[in-house]
Parts: C-alpha cells; structure tokens; sequence
C-alpha cells in the first residue's frame, strides 16, 4: 500500500484517477489512526459516496460520507463497529461546508483528487 501525504503541495503532484479500495488516506490531524478507503461510488449530481475504516487506539470504526467536491461539501451517511451493521443504517443529514484541517476535510482532498473526472462510476466496494 502507498502512503500519501495530503497537504495541499504535496497533494497537487498526486496522479489522478480512482484509487484502489483498500488505499490508506493520512490524516494529519490524526497521526496515531489509520484511514482506509474501502469502498467508493459515483452519485448523482458530481457526490462521490467514500466508506471508510477508522483504526485507532479505541478500536475499529466504518464510517460512509457523500462529498461534494464541486460545492466543497460533505454529510455522514453512517457510522457503526462493523461493515455489516454500516450497511444497514443511512442517515440523511444535511450537507455541510467542509473543514481545511479537519479528518473529512483530509478525506475529502482525498476523494476529490482521485475520483474520475469522466463521470464514469468508480465503484470499488470490497
């Protein structure tokens, strides 16, 4: 698996195109937490729909967020213990400006930076 430091000069000289499932996403603002891409899908209206795996010092976590990469936008879709428990909830919040700094604002730079820019569907769900 590849590393990948997403401050803004660094991340500009990132190739583009979808990333495999299973890329690690670094946040910086969480050193100690290890953020994984495992699934990914192309929305209508240019959202990008990234489910996650969180591994910290408490543990596991699936979370699942849609970005908006246009309107620098994301929403928490669910958040559980379990990918099996994840795809039983979606949670229809509102959308919400996203953060500089913050661990959906490093996955969002993430998101936006891989995701195809044809329109064609990415989905890379394991």
């Amino acid at each position: 698996m590849r590393w990948r430091i997403l401050a803004l000069a660094p991340f500009l000289l990132l190739p583009h195109g979808p990333a495999p499932a299973g890329e690690i996403i670094r946040v910086l603002k969480d050193p100690n937490t290890v953020y994984e891409e495992i699934g990914r899908r192309d929305l209508s209206g240019g959202i990008v729909e990234i489910t996650t795996r969180r591994t910290g010092s408490q543990g596991t976590t699936y979370a699942r967020r849609e970005i908006s990469c246009r309107d620098w936008t994301f929403r928490y879709t669910g958040n559980a213990p379990t990918p099996e428990e994840l795809a039983g909830i979606y949670v229809n919040s509102p959308f919400v400006p996203l953060e500089h700094g913050s661990v959906s604002g490093y996955i969002a730079l993430y998101v936006c930076r891989t995701t195809s820019q044809s329109g064609a569907s990415t989905t890379t769900d394991r």
